[in-house]
């Protein structure tokens, strides 16, 4: 069943044959924007179309994403804002260099998402798969804008 992309795609992507592309595909994406302004070791949290909660992780080698649901009991990752109304790391850890389950402490290394350490070593969190694309490669554009696709590899279009 193929759907028709929100008209926000249309902007972010810069042009329909772009967004005539995409619906063609089998597996529609999962979430369409700009290219994030994140330091490396510093991650942000996001929203699929479908609702489901899923964050994006700035790596040295780019963005990672994955789905906000830890292993261990299926609860969300993300940590609350403190007392003091000072925001710590949604995702990372203090040093930035591991993902943290806030509820239950477990830590996954960022690059594929594998517990290594805390209640549930080894298992791993969903990725979702990221692609980088540059919007406007006409002349005419001289700033090309660059955006994340995420895609979800286990949810199919057609289910």
């Amino acid at each position: 069943m193929s759907e028709s992309p929100p008209s926000r795609r249309s902007t972010l992507l810069g042009s329909t044959q772009e967004c005539r592309a995409l619906e063609s595909v089998q597996q529609m994406p999962q979430l369409i924007l700009p290219y994030p302004e994140l330091p490396v070791g510093q991650s942000c949290a996001l929203q699929l179309e479908d609702g489901r909660a899923a964050f994006l992780v700035m790596l040295e080698d780019g963005p990672h994403a994955y789905l906000d649901c830890c292993p261990h009991h299926g609860s969300r990752l993300i940590a609350e804002r403190d007392g003091h109304g000072s925001q710590q790391d949604p995702y990372m850890d203090a040093t930035g260099g591991l993902i943290l389950c806030h509820r239950h402490q477990a830590c996954f290394e960022p690059q594929h998402g594998v517990c290594v350490s805390g209640p549930c070593p080894g298992e791993q969190l969903a990725a979702l798969r990221v692609e980088i694309r540059q919007s406007g490669d006409r002349p005419e554009n001289s700033e090309d804008q660059h955006y994340l696709i995420l895609w979800d590899d286990n949810k199919r279009a057609d289910t």
